[in-house]
């Protein structure tokens, strides 16, 4: 159907709920199923009483116009059907071998259960022999004695004394000296007779 086509059913559906001809659970029901999925897979439907269109857009149904293409053409659907049931059947395949992988996963630890418990339990045997095996050769005596252990000796330790120090007395600084204008005595000229 076309969106055109769509908007007529709802004209219909419309007008025999006005004449009673239809009953309001019925005729919400029936424009229910006036909607459609458009190419980019945006879900439409046209609203109970107020007969405009809506988007699903994030969780809210929204006020919109559709386009008269957005309706994809029953080789779409096809298309797309197709390809649905293509995936439902990767799905169940991807199950079965989940379950098929599952099932040797059980067998493998009921058999290494049942295998294990019989080398746990040697094994905490051969623990226990050894275990008594090595207090039994604690307890022994040994055979050679062990050298003394070494006495410590008492030894004196100075003990710090307080011995006074002086302090520096400060020297007496002499001032720097001070320089002092001298005078310079600058040479006189001579002058010789012209002969």
């Amino acid at each position: 159907m076309t969106v055109k086509e769509l908007e007529e059913a709802y004209q219909q559906l419309h007008q025999q709920l006005l004449r009673g001809e239809l009953e309001e659970d019925e005729f919400k029901s029936q424009v229910e199923r006036l909607r459609f999925e458009d190419a980019l897979g945006r879900q439409w439907k046209i609203g109970w009483y107020t007969g405009q269109w809506y988007r699903y857009d994030e969780g809210l149904w929204v006020l919109d116009e559709p386009r008269e293409d957005a309706i994809p053409s029953a080789a779409e659907a096809d298309e797309k059907a197709l390809y649905e049931e293509s995936g439902r059947k990767h799905s169940a395949a991807i199950w079965l071998a989940v379950l098929l992988i599952a099932l040797v996963c059980l067998a493998a630890a009921a058999l290494l259960s049942s295998w294990g418990a019989d080398w746990w339990a040697g094994q905490q045997a051969q623990i226990a022999a050894t275990t008594a095996t090595a207090e039994a050769v604690a307890l022994q005596p040994s055979a050679t004695p062990l050298p003394p252990e070494p006495t410590p000796t008492p030894t004196t330790t100075a003990l710090p004394t307080a011995t006074p120090t002086q302090r520096p007395q400060p020297t007496p600084t002499t001032p720097a000296p001070r320089p002092t204008k001298t005078a310079t005595e600058l040479p006189t000229p001579t002058h010789t007779p012209a002969t």
